[in-house]
């Protein structure tokens, strides 16, 4: 018999209890009023100097290719859309287009591993533009910094000027978006 009675208290309890968290929880869905329950994500912002130190040292972590890796015209002008000269450039017969891949200590060990991956945070990876295959460097840099657990910030750095908002690099979180068991990154390269 009292067994009976606790199964009755039980069911009673969350007959009562269960409408009562459903209640709460759905009237935490509609309050949009209070800024408190209002979080906005703070964008990462990597400041100029930040990027100078970084642009002045990639060279000294692991280069991914051997040879300056040949690309396609329209592979190596994605980063940003090219100038009038360079559109010139790309167009003539005799334009190579080359790219080495550099990657910091932190995504060192896992960006070359075979099959999905998921990089640390921390982890930068840095696209250096080459005009020619003797490697003239043109200090262009197409940089990606793991700064979440599924979010990327890509920034474009050009002979000294920086460009970072969603407006200039939007394109490239676009593109990096697809390859999905990357961890957004292309490895192994590929002449597309």
């Amino acid at each position: 018999m009292q067994n009976r009675h606790e199964r009755k208290a039980i069911l009673l309890f969350w007959i009562v209890m269960i409408p009562a968290m459903l209640a709460c929880n759905l009237l935490n869905l509609f309050e949009t009023d209070n800024p408190s329950n209002i979080s906005t994500p703070t964008p990462f912002v990597l400041q100029l100097d930040e990027v100078q130190t970084l642009a002045a040292e990639y060279q000294t972590w692991t280069r991914l290719n051997d040879e300056p890796f040949n690309v396609s015209a329209a592979l190596w002008a994605l980063c940003r859309l090219p100038s009038p000269e360079e559109e010139a450039y790309l167009a003539s017969p005799h334009a190579e287009y080359y790219i080495n891949v550099y990657v910091n200590d932190v995504g060192r060990e896992l960006i070359t591993q075979e099959g999905p991956r998921t990089l640390p945070v921390g982890t930068i990876v840095v696209k250096e533009k080459l005009a020619t295959l003797e490697g003239e460097v043109r200090n262009e840099l197409g940089i990606m910094i793991k700064d979440g657990p599924s979010s990327w910030q890509y920034l474009y750095w050009d002979n000294g000027t920086l460009y970072q908002s969603p407006d200039e690099v939007g394109h490239c979180a676009e593109c990096h978006s697809t390859e999905t068991e990357g961890d957004s990154v292309f490895w192994p390269l590929s002449p597309q």
